[in-house]
């Protein structure tokens, strides 16, 4: 379930926190920045005991930063197993790789719409089946709602559960979760769908006319 942090450096923060590591998968900042975190960077890898550093907490470390993009590009990722970060900075839309070894980092257009899968979940065929369904979507709602978007990643697919949107490989590997970031000039907010517990949570950063933003549950 998402909630406000206030961290040492002063950011304030919305997330749902990991309840092993501390960190986090998606992360909402009170001026509108956000991360998104996904596992793997180009290709599935196999996991090491050197890899000990939370990715979740890096996570919150770079988004968490003044300047969100330097600290991808100076921090020491060496104990970090690869990943993607997604970084939305004032207006702007990053998308950082981490392969194990090297840093990538490329700006993407903020106004198009993309799709990412997970590398280490879906090989190079599932996730082109998804991403012509994201298209789909796109086709029949041009200029889609949030909660036309929540409804694609709940239903999303063919009715497979091990590439749908919403996936469940026998139990042991499946989305529990889904969580979906609104950002407006009037302010932005986090909505977490438990779908085990079948709640919905909304958090909020509402802007004030001054400089400084409110927070709202």
């Amino acid at each position: 379930m998402p909630q406000l942090y206030a961290l040492e450096n002063g950011a304030r923060l919305l997330f749902p926190k990991d309840p092993d590591a501390g960190g986090s998968w998606i992360a909402l900042k009170s001026n509108n920045d956000a991360a998104v975190l996904l596992n793997g960077a180009f290709v599935a890898y196999q996991h090491t005991p050197l890899y000990c550093r939370s990715r979740g907490l890096v996570l919150i470390d770079i988004i968490s930063a003044m300047h969100a993009l330097h600290s991808f590009h100076g921090a020491d990722l060496d104990a970090v197993a690869p990943f993607t970060l997604i970084l939305f900075l004032s207006g702007r839309l990053y998308e950082c790789r981490w392969s194990g070894s090297e840093k990538f980092c490329t700006e993407l257009n903020a106004k198009d719409a993309h799709i990412w899968s997970s590398v280490t979940l879906y090989d190079a065929a599932a996730t082109a089946m998804r991403e012509q369904w994201f298209r789909d979507f796109l086709e029949a709602h041009p200029f889609p709602c949030q909660q036309q978007i929540l409804h694609f990643h709940r239903c999303g697919g063919v009715g497979n559960a091990g590439i749908d949107l919403c996936m469940n490989r026998n139990g042991e590997t499946k989305t529990v979760s889904i969580t979906s970031l609104l950002l407006s000039s009037l302010g932005a907010s986090l909505t977490y769908l438990d779908l085990e517990r079948k709640t919905k949570h909304t958090e909020s950063f509402i802007h004030a006319a001054q400089t400084e933003a409110a927070y709202v549950q």
